[in-house]
Formats: C-alpha cells, sequence, structure tokens
C-alpha cells in the first residue's frame, strides 16, 4: 500500500511543480515536502494553518510543508489532503 500511496501522491502533486509559488517539491517515499516562496513572515505555518481549516492536519518546517499521510490513507482522503494544501496556498498567496 505505501508503494500505491507513493505513485498516487506523485500525480497529485505534479501540478505544484509548475505552480509559480512552489519552490520545490521533494519526496522520500511517501514523505512529501513542499518548499514553497517565501509570501510574508511564516509562509509554511500560514499554509498549514489555512489547510487544517479543511480538516488537514501538515507540519510546517520553515517554507516546507510537510505532508506524511497515515499508510492506510484512501484515495479520497489522499485527494483531500492535497486539495487542502492547495486552499492553504490559495488563501495565503490571496
Amino acid at each position: 500500500h505505501a508503494a500505491w500511496i507513493g505513485r498516487e501522491l506523485g500525480d497529485l502533486l505534479k501540478p505544484f511543480e509548475a505552480d509559480e509559488r512552489v519552490a520545490e517539491v521533494r519526496r522520500i517515499g511517501t514523505m512529501t515536502g513542499i518548499e514553497v516562496v517565501p509570501h510574508g513572515e511564516r509562509t509554511g505555518f500560514r499554509i498549514c494553518v489555512a489547510a487544517r481549516e479543511l480538516g488537514v492536519i501538515t507540519r510546517p518546517l520553515g517554507d516546507v510543508v510537510i505532508l506524511m499521510p497515515p499508510l492506510g490513507i484512501t484515495q479520497p482522503d489522499l485527494e483531500q489532503l492535497v486539495a487542502a494544501v492547495r486552499h492553504g496556498m490559495d488563501v495565503v498567496y490571496a
């Protein structure tokens, strides 16, 4: 299941690689770091707070938003995780 998560997450994150707000997407297995271009103070933290509004818990490390999906995650939940990060970015960069 971990290999499936890695593949699906990689596919869902492809649009982030072309997003001008994203400096880099780094992944090892299912663990992912989305480094965002700074936009004011504590950009990563503010994105994580906005993502939490949609029920998703992520971890900020400076301007990197860390995703660590549980091994039992489902396709709809994986899609919600990525959508919540996108929502967080939309809120912060608005």
